[in-house]
């Protein structure tokens, strides 16, 4: 009888202190840093200074390896004229939107576009955006080299291709 004693008042003890150690975790108090690879402008870089890093990354994106990029349009473009311009690429993971920042977005079902996923995210941001800066697409080197060409498109920023979609920081680009 005074073993079961001993041993109640043991484990006792034992959940005591595992719910004290657990009550000072911090996990759930405030989210998790980024602590991956970034795009997008440094606070202390230029527009050309960004354009230029921007081409060097994009030079060094592997022609059959996928990679995400951040795709910058030259002017704030609506949903259709966005969609548009990402025609091609093969996922589109987020747009940037200057007033709502940056919003995940899903691939379009059978029998939508992208432009109708577009417009459905921008209308449930939480502030009124009817345009897109840009988005964080995932596709290999030799499809976003092609944007390039495309007038609506500005700027391409490639990450290494060990970068993890949600360990990714997207920082605002200005150009103008």
């Amino acid at each position: 009888m005074r073993r079961g004693v001993v041993a109640a008042a043991v484990l006792a003890l034992i959940a005591l202190a595992v719910v004290l150690l657990a009550s000072r975790s911090d996990l759930t108090d405030r989210p998790d840093p980024v602590n991956g690879d970034q795009l997008g402008m440094e606070s202390y870089e230029s527009a050309a200074d960004y354009r230029s890093r921007a081409a060097d990354s994009l030079a060094e994106a592997p022609a059959d390896q996928p990679v995400w990029a951040l795709v910058t349009f030259a002017a704030p473009l609506d949903a259709r004229a966005a969609d548009e311009a990402t025609r091609g690429l093969d996922r589109v993971s987020a747009v940037v939107a200057h007033e709502a920042g940056l919003i995940e977005v899903p691939e379009p079902v059978a029998g939508a576009t992208r432009a109708d996923v577009f417009a459905r995210e921008l209308a449930r941001a939480p502030f009124e955006a009817d345009r897109l800066d840009g988005v964080v697409a995932y596709d290999d080197g030799s499809a976003l080299r092609a944007l390039t060409r495309i007038d609506d498109v500005a700027v391409v920023e490639a990450l290494p291709s060990d970068a993890a979609w949600g360990r990714i920081g997207v920082r605002p680009v200005v150009l103008h």
